[in-house]
């Protein structure tokens, strides 16, 4: 559902979002945990105040989430939430060694298992992130927390991956854009531009016009999914294929980086 609303109103998310919410598993029984926060490291500081605000639990960042209905941030666009509560560790409710109910997407789940307080505070919870977010322009996405999210992932893929790519130009590139990012007060299209494009980075290894079903890779998926089958012994054959993979990844992020730092020098 997501993939086909991202693909036939591409131009009107393009030109005019600014975030998604994606509200997941709401008002279950018995969730009580708040505390895993969804959004993207660039609204991470508005959603856990909001978290705190209203559910008076201390936010954590739930790490990086990609899943078949995040289709838009292949495109660039940020997540404000991806689900809200949870069910605690220690409930009986929960299957298959994660935090989801075994009744979810059967023909069990019915009323029953919906709990009004618990639906009545995760409305609270997004709409008072929303409001916040368009009320407000001092809440709009911190580009430079994402941008040191990737600058520190790349760093680390640099070392995993020395032996066959050198990314070291693609992050002296991106360190010097976001030096040069900090040097300069930017206007709120400025900002939501470059986090359109260091979204891309994060989140996809295709560009924005096509659907990447990415799921369950690691911020910055191409690299990263070429350094994990690197570590494995296979035929030079293949590897010379992943290794190819690899570099076009490293290509396609430096035209992303060119104009991450050109956007940068930018006086607005």
């Amino acid at each position: 559902g997501s993939s086909l609303y991202a693909r036939d109103r591409f131009e009107e998310l393009e030109r005019n979002c600014v975030a998604y919410a994606n509200i997941d598993m709401p008002g279950m029984r018995g969730a009580a945990d708040w505390s895993a926060v969804t959004a993207g490291p660039d609204f991470f500081d508005l959603a856990a105040r909001t978290v705190l605000d209203v559910t008076g639990q201390r936010g954590v960042s739930a790490g990086r989430i990609r899943a078949w209905d995040q289709s838009f941030q292949n495109l660039g666009i940020s997540s404000l939430f991806v689900w809200s509560s949870q069910l605690p560790p220690d409930s009986p409710y929960r299957t298959g060694g994660g935090a989801m109910p075994w009744w979810w997407h059967t023909e069990a789940d019915t009323a029953e298992f919906c709990d009004r307080e618990v639906f009545e505070t995760d409305a609270r919870l997004y709409m008072a992130a929303l409001v916040r977010l368009l009320a407000d322009e001092r809440e709009a996405p911190r580009v430079e927390t994402l941008w040191t999210e990737v600058n520190e992932r790349l760093l680390r893929l640099e070392a995993d991956l020395s032996p066959v790519l050198d990314l070291s130009g693609l992050r002296g590139l991106l360190q010097d854009g976001l030096s040069a990012w900090k040097a300069k007060e930017r206007s709120l299209e400025s900002s939501l531009h470059a986090v359109r494009l260091l979204n891309r980075v994060c989140y996809s290894a295709r560009e924005a016009h096509l659907q990447d079903w990415v799921n369950g890779n690691d911020f910055i998926p191409g690299l990263s999914e070429a350094a994990t089958v690197l570590r494995k012994e296979m035929p030079a054959r293949k590897r010379a294929i992943v290794v190819h993979y690899a570099i076009t990844q490293r290509n396609r992020l430096l035209l992303l980086a060119e104009e991450l730092t050109h956007l940068a020098a930018l006086r607005a």
